[in-house]
């Protein structure tokens, strides 16, 4: 199955932040729009902003009071990747388990829209789920089957 077959119900809201924006002003608008946050410069995408992001990147700072005025892109993760609609839901997971992100951007035909790792492991598992359930009756099929 492919990411574009699953963007009705992967997706999560997002809202589009400025790099110029502290990272307070940031959290609010995740926090007003409950929502992450896809952080743009000069038009092009530079990351995603979660609140898990500010809460590892507040853990780690001297002083988190002078964080809070900062940039926000002092929270942002290094090397943000993304992926097509094209590209299987399997292929999405590794990437974000091995880069250990709960989100990615997908560049759709609407623009940039950011699924959740949650909800694609949902879907995967429920998508397996059906093949097992398929493959049950078939084998029960071939096992009431007459012996020739």
């Amino acid at each position: 199955m492919r990411l574009a077959d699953v963007l009705d119900t992967c997706t999560v809201k997002t809202v589009t932040v400025a790099t110029e924006v502290s990272l307070a002003e940031a959290a609010r608008a995740l926090h007003r729009d409950d929502a992450a946050a896809i952080i743009v410069e000069n038009g092009r995408l530079r990351g995603i902003l979660t609140a898990g992001d500010i809460l590892r990147f507040l853990s780690l700072v001297t002083s988190p009071m002078l964080a809070w005025q900062g940039p926000v892109t002092a929270a942002l993760s290094e090397g943000v990747e993304i992926a097509t609609p094209e590209e299987p839901i399997s292929r999405a997971i590794l990437k974000m388990t091995a880069a250990g992100r709960d989100y990615l951007p997908i560049a759709a035909v609407e623009g940039i829209v950011v699924v959740s790792l949650c909800r694609l492991l949902l879907t995967e598992n429920a998508q397996l789920h059906g093949e097992v359930q398929h493959l049950q009756t078939y084998i029960d099929a071939l096992h009431d089957a007459p012996n020739d």
